[in-house]
């Protein structure tokens, strides 16, 4: 989660500021959310770097962050995981794909995409067509991997690799609609880049499947 350095003149007002002002979201904002949802939304995010009693995503003067604009809908997307809130989530992931071929940070991709795979996995039950966008996700962090282990192992040289929740899940998922073979593909990649997870033991149970 980024964190916010905020210039406090309380003299200036303008229609549109804070975070929604900084990252260039104002005709988003204004325009693809209705008042319900504004209010919706300043309602949940609540960020823990936010030093004010009362923080509103549109308020005060931002000077720098430590968030890409990529990054902070990434986050954003994080606060909106109950399905009451499943259309604001869905707007916020669409501007999220609608930026992200001017973010330069891999890893701030990376975690847009996580944050969409955990989304729509969630509601799979509870909405139609969540759990192909679960899916979609997934592939579409699972297509950025290599360059995401390079930056992990850049920025943490002396770490191992994380978790890589594309990879997990969409084994898990063939896995569940018995397709043995892709599980079993996925898996061997992900170990072979060197993701942490137990890769042996899924691909010594899915083979014992495939082979009965």
């Amino acid at each position: 989660m980024g964190i916010f350095f905020f210039n406090r003149n309380k003299n200036k007002k303008v229609s549109v500021s804070g975070a929604i002002k900084y990252h260039n979201l104002t005709d988003w904002w204004l325009n693809k959310l209705t008042s319900e949802e504004r209010n919706r939304i300043r309602e949940v995010y609540k960020p823990i770097s936010s030093s004010d009693e009362e923080y509103f995503i549109d308020e005060g003067n931002i000077i720098s962050s430590t968030n890409s604009d990529l990054g902070f809908i990434g986050g954003l997307a994080g606060w909106f995981h109950k399905v009451e809130d499943y259309e604001i989530a869905e707007k916020i992931f669409e501007k999220g794909n609608e930026i992200i071929s001017n973010n330069e940070n891999i890893l701030d991709e990376h975690f847009f995409y996580l944050s969409g795979i955990k989304f729509y996995y969630k509601n799979r039950d509870k909405k139609e067509g969540a759990l192909e966008k679960a899916i979609y996700y997934c592939n579409k962090q699972i297509s950025i991997s290599q360059l995401s282990k390079d930056a992990f192992l850049k920025e943490y040289p002396k770490s191992s690799l994380p978790q890589h929740t594309g990879y997990n899940q969409l084994a898990i998922i063939y896995e569940k609609n018995k397709a043995y073979k892709q599980a079993v593909d996925l898996s061997y990649k992900a170990l072979s880049e060197g993701w942490n997870g137990d890769w042996d033991k899924r691909i010594a149970r899915l083979e014992k499947k495939l082979n009965k």
